[in-house]
């Protein structure tokens, strides 16, 4: 295949998939996908399902060393409600039982980045932070395990939705070094109980080196960050949860957020 096939077998796989509400097997030659040969994908099935009516307003990036990103079509604010589509479990004696829900921290821009070094200026931008959480979903026939990661990549990061807690002002945690992420202390509870508590756990430290890639990742691939625009960044913590589970995140100092899984 030319590097446009493989794209364009990509692309359709995926908007088929989300459009008929079943999971696609990308053809085994592109087991060796590229990242950007995958965000060409996730542009064109973003233009296919008319997610944008000019650009993205929501991304998630993450990730370390390698840093990457996703437009995303959705945000849902705290309490929400998101029904699953597929499967996410990797034992077989759970499939289309558990999902994984992230515990995160996003931020919202209150200004375009601006000036010849966007990643420096971009932390200024900020106006809030809001805890966060993502919950994963896949359209991905081979699942989370059995999937090269640039094929997850181009599944949109493998992103279900977003649902945003009470934001507040960014100022303070923007003013942190890698040392005071480090003693971040956040908790996961699913249905009331505690599963998770923990300090630090991101796996860039700091949550500012996501939003500082994707200001140089957006300016290339859309145009760029603008006020308003919401990036998530990255997960701390996880756990599975069922349909009918509330799941709560909480990030001391700076809030919670809740979703329950629905049927």
């Amino acid at each position: 295949m030319t590097p446009q096939d493989r794209i364009a077998h990509m692309t359709l796989g995926l908007v088929e998939a989300r459009q008929q509400n079943r999971l696609f097997a990308p053809d085994a030659t592109l087991q060796d996908l590229s990242p950007e040969e995958a965000y060409a994908v996730q542009a064109g099935v973003a233009r296919a399902l008319g997610w944008f009516a000019d650009r993205p307003r929501a991304w998630k990036a993450g990730g370390a060393p390698v840093v990457s990103g996703a437009p995303l079509p959705q945000v849902l604010h705290s309490p929400a409600v998101w029904s699953p589509v597929s499967t996410t479990a990797t034992d077989a004696t759970d499939a289309a039982q558990t999902w994984i829900v992230e515990a995160e921290l996003a931020f919202t821009l209150a200004r375009a980045p601006q000036g010849p070094d966007l990643a420096a200026d971009v932390a200024q931008a900020l106006g809030t932070v809001a805890v966060s959480i993502e919950t994963i979903d896949t359209r991905l026939a081979s699942g989370l395990a059995g999937a090269p990661s640039a094929w997850k990549l181009a599944d949109q990061g493998v992103h279900g939705t977003l649902v945003l807690g009470d934001a507040q002002a960014a100022a303070q945690f923007v003013a942190r070094s890698p040392a005071d992420w480090a003693t971040q202390a956040w908790s996961i509870t699913v249905n009331g109980e505690l599963a998770q508590r923990a300090q630090g756990g991101l796996p860039a430290i700091d949550p500012l080196t996501a939003v500082r890639w994707l200001a140089v990742h957006a300016a290339a691939h859309t145009g760029g960050l603008q006020a308003g625009d919401v990036v998530t960044t990255g997960a701390w913590g996880l756990v599975r949860a069922r349909r009918g589970d509330v799941v709560e995140v909480r990030f001391d100092g700076v809030g919670a957020a809740q979703v329950t899984l629905g049927h």
